[in-house]
């Protein structure tokens, strides 16, 4: 009790405060001897003896374990939070904490060296009592080898609302009726093998953000509204699978509202670096370049907001390579485009090795390599980190069966084929429009078949995403990203690990690609590249490294429809 509450209480009650302690000579020895202050209320005839506050208890963590890089969420449950002013690992302060309640805070834990520590609570009333319940365990990280594969063109509902509607344990399945902008009522489908053609740039996805559905090129009532539908769980049997043995996140939106150029922008810088990520189209006034996008393709990008848009080349810049050689950072022209770290860069800087298993840049249609993100990419396109880039998703099955894969993988779908003299790039196992889904599924079934069976499985995590909404319908509206870009709608996301919860949906609103890269980053130490991924869920709350390790379920090769044979030459006009 301060002096200023001593003074009020003695002009209040009238009350002369007696010392707080007072020192007796015993023998040789000073024994302090605390006197309580004895308080008298005017006319009750009761003295008063005010109760030291009590220091806060910890009664629980919730995750009990994490990596030693920290980055973990933990849930500190137990009484006196309010007020709390540090919450310590092992004598480590957390890397950030709020209090919920007098019972509930929330820590993120800092790096620690592997092993167990107490975690404690200090309030202005003292600090928590180390316990056994407040055990808090750092271990050496079991996820040794990332692996991303990023499909294409689809939404949550479109791939997992029919399996949801059998599920409903799990997460919300396809609505029954669909109410459009113009209070037309529309009943979801079922989406046919050959994805539909549906539009699905900037301008379309706007369109379906206020809920002009039937105004997308491809999705009229003419079409049967088709992009209003879903595939059920029997024609995606790996996927379904999948989201029904191990985590599956239903609040993963893509990163902003734009197709696949700026998705993997966002895959590998967490933003689009001011594009608005529309996919590049060729300046006439320059010579043919490579096909794939990037740096050395002669595109254009629009870049800006709103009215200010206006086009530059498709390359995010490195202003560090030799101006003698690339006076314009890696742009074929002059570009106001800003150079920005890439997670690439990143974990090469760290000393944690990675490859893009995609197409490599080529301008004879022997392979697709725009979705590899590379070649947009000053600062892989460029530089030694080309040598990264695999040149096809093929690589990854020889990698996984000799164990010798990368810390961090990527896994694009690629490829060219020449039908009547032409060449159509496209990637028939990548679930784009026009093209089979089934072949798409069967694929995923294979990398995931393929990791399990690797030496490299024990110490790994899949994860199963899609670069963008293709577009077709999902019922949930997307919210803002942390840098005030308006995300784009769900897309399926799995994470596919021996220590991945089992049958387990996380529902925490996050960025499909700010996770991936918070993730990394969480599991190898790395720091944030920006706002977006540093307030993205990292994925370590989705696993349990104490866990009987959880057995891939049998992925199937389903037989293809004779549709999926035949490439038709419209994806070779919308690779996106």
């Amino acid at each position: 009790m301060g002096r200023g509450r001593l003074g009020r209480l003695r002009g209040d009650l009238g009350v002369k405060p007696k010392p707080a302690s007072r020192v007796l000579g015993v023998g040789a020895a000073l024994v302090p001897v605390l006197l309580l202050l004895a308080v008298v209320a005017p006319g009750a005839g009761a003295v008063i003896f005010p109760q030291p506050a009590a220091a806060p208890v910890v009664s629980g963590v919730s995750p009990s374990s994490g990596p030693a890089a920290g980055g973990t969420l933990v849930t500190v449950s137990g009484s006196g939070f309010t007020g709390a002013a540090a919450v310590d690992f092992g004598g480590t302060a957390a890397a950030s904490f709020w209090v919920v309640s007098d019972s509930q805070l929330a820590a993120v834990s800092p790096a620690g060296s592997p092993g167990t520590v107490d975690v404690t609570v200090t309030t202005p009333d003292g600090t928590s009592a180390a316990g056994p319940a407040d055990q808090f365990t750092f271990v050496a990280a079991p996820i040794r080898h990332i692996v991303v594969l990023m499909q294409e063109n689809h939404t949550f509902d479109s791939e997992l609302g029919y399996w949801c509607d059998q599920n409903p344990g799990r997460c919300t399945g396809l609505p029954a009726t669909v109410t459009l902008a113009d209070k037309t009522v529309v009943t979801p489908g079922v989406t046919p093998d050959t994805v539909p053609d549906v539009a699905h740039s900037v301008k379309e996805q706007n369109l379906a953000l206020r809920g002009n559905w039937d105004q997308i090129p491809g999705c009229s009532a003419s079409t049967g509204y088709a992009c209003i539908s879903g595939y059920p769980p029997a024609v995606v049997p790996n996927l379904a699978a999948l989201a029904g043995r191990y985590t599956l996140l239903d609040h993963a939106f893509t990163l902003a509202n734009s197709p696949s150029w700026g998705g993997h922008l966002d895959e590998f810088l967490g933003n689009t670096d001011g594009f608005t990520g529309d996919n590049p189209v060729h300046d006439k006034t320059q010579p043919p370049g490579s096909k794939d996008w990037g740096c050395d393709s002669y595109d254009l990008a629009a870049y800006g907001l709103g009215a200010t848009v206006t086009h530059y080349p498709s390359c995010v810049p490195d202003y560090n390579l030799d101006p003698s050689l690339y006076p314009h950072g890696g742009a074929f022209e002059a570009t106001p485009v800003q150079q920005e770290t890439s997670v690439l860069q990143e974990m090469d800087a760290a000393g944690v090795s990675w490859k893009i298993y995609s197409g490599r840049p080529s301008s004879n249609g022997s392979a697709w390599a725009g979705w590899s993100g590379c070649p947009s990419l000053a600062s892989c396109l460029d530089t030694p980190e080309l040598s990264n880039l695999t040149g096809s998703p093929q690589q990854f099955f020889t990698d996984a069966a000799a164990g010798t894969l990368p810390d961090v993988s990527f896994i694009m779908p690629s490829g060219a084929a020449k039908l009547g003299g032409k060449t159509f790039y496209y990637a028939a196992d990548s679930q784009h429009n026009l093209q089979s889904n089934a072949a798409g599924d069967n694929f995923v079934g294979q990398v995931a078949s393929a990791l399990a069976a690797s030496p490299d499985w024990s110490s790994s995590a899949l994860i199963i995403t899609y670069d963008d909404c293709g577009c077709f319908y999902d019922q949930v509206p997307p919210p803002l990203a942390p840098d005030g870009r308006h995300m784009g709608f769900r897309v399926p996301f799995i994470i596919v690990s021996p220590y991945a919860l089992q049958a387990h949906t996380d529902t925490t609103p996050t960025s499909s690609t700010g996770s991936i890269l918070a993730f990394i980053e969480a599991d190898f130490g790395l720091p944030a590249l920006g706002r977006n991924d540093a307030a993205a869920d990292n994925l370590m709350g989705d696993f349990n490294l104490g866990q009987q390790p959880a057995a891939m379920p049998r992925m199937t090769s389903q037989p293809l429809p004779a549709s999926a044979y035949r490439l038709s030459p419209g994806t070779a006009k919308d690779p996106t």
